[in-house]
Order: C-alpha cells, then structure tokens, then sequence
C-alpha cells in the first residue's frame, strides 16, 4: 500500500500541482496540506480519499500558483468589495447619527 502519485492541472488563470504520497498503516489517516483558501472543501477531499483507501496514511501536497490575469480578476473584485463596504459603513453612520439626534430631541423636551 505505499505508493505516490504526482498530477498538475493548468488553466488560463490557475496552476495546481497535487502529489499523493501513502504509507501502510492499520487504520486510515488523511492528512492534507493546502492552501489556505481550500480549506472550506476539506471535509469533502478527505471523504474522496476515504473511498478511494481502506486504511494508511496518506499525505496530499496542493500547491497553488495564480497567473498575472486571474491576480488582476481578484483585485478587481476585491476593489469592488470594498467600496461597496465603505459606502455601507458611511450610510450606517449616518443612519446613527440621525437616530441619535432624534432621540437627544425627545429626551431633551
């Protein structure tokens, strides 16, 4: 059961480059290395390799490599993002100062 296994994909934005490496063992033992950002699908990588192995340890390595025009997409984006999160901070301040002066009216009469 100790085995290794070495794949990439590559697309216009994205390079990944996983490699799979399992010792034998008594009972199955995952344990992933990703980046960061993948570790929402966790849960779901490590059901994939409990199907695909009975027992071992087995270590996936994904590495992650963003091109020049997907980086551009992402800051674009995240630019948008945060403009739009200004302007609601800006309208729930001013929505609070409102209601605070609305109130300082009724308890000062």
């Amino acid at each position: 059961m100790t085995g290794y296994g070495h794949t990439n994909f590559s697309s216009k934005d994205l390079e990944l480059d996983v490699q799979v490496k399992s010792v034998n063992g008594r009972f199955l033992d995952v344990r992933l290395h990703l980046p960061r950002e993948y570790n929402s699908f966790e849960g779901e990588i490590k059901k994939m390799i409990s199907n695909l192995f009975g027992r071992g340890t087995v270590d996936v390595y994904c590495a992650r490599k963003i091109r020049a025009s997907a980086k551009q997409v992402a800051l674009e984006a995240l630019r948008e993002i945060l403009k739009k999160s200004r302007e609601e901070i800006r309208s729930q301040r001013q929505f609070k100062s409102r209601h605070h002066r609305e109130v300082t009216r009724t308890h000062d009469t």
